[in-house]
């Protein structure tokens, strides 16, 4: 808002430009150079996480895509902890767990 009310001191149309300017930064800045950081650091994918952007802009307003990205970090770690490490390596426990139990019952 300061910028604009800058603007406004030079004339409306530099007003307008400057929010036009504005906008356009913020939206790079939003929809590219965010998405592209958190890939880097929190290894979400871009696509992923300007579709839950939109979706909860859409479901919740400015509040949701404000909290749109560390949501989905957040359910990316869930998902890992829980299907990845819990879901997927479990035959690895249950093949050692069985060899054990084989093991045991035929030595007494």
């Amino acid at each position: 808002m300061p910028p604009i009310l800058l603007g406004l001191l030079d004339s409306p149309q530099m007003a307008l430009q400057v929010l036009l300017v504005y906008s356009i930064i913020q939206g790079i800045e939003g929809y590219v150079l965010t998405p592209l950081i958190f890939q880097k650091t929190v290894a979400l994918p871009p696509a992923l996480l300007l579709f839950f952007q939109v979706l909860l802009g859409i479901v919740q307003g400015g509040l949701g895509l404000f909290l749109a990205a560390p949501l989905l970090a957040v359910v990316m770690v869930i998902v890992q902890e829980v299907y990845i490490k819990d879901v997927l390596e479990r035959p690895d426990s249950t093949k050692a767990a069985g060899a054990g139990g084989s093991t045991g019952t035929a030595s007494p």
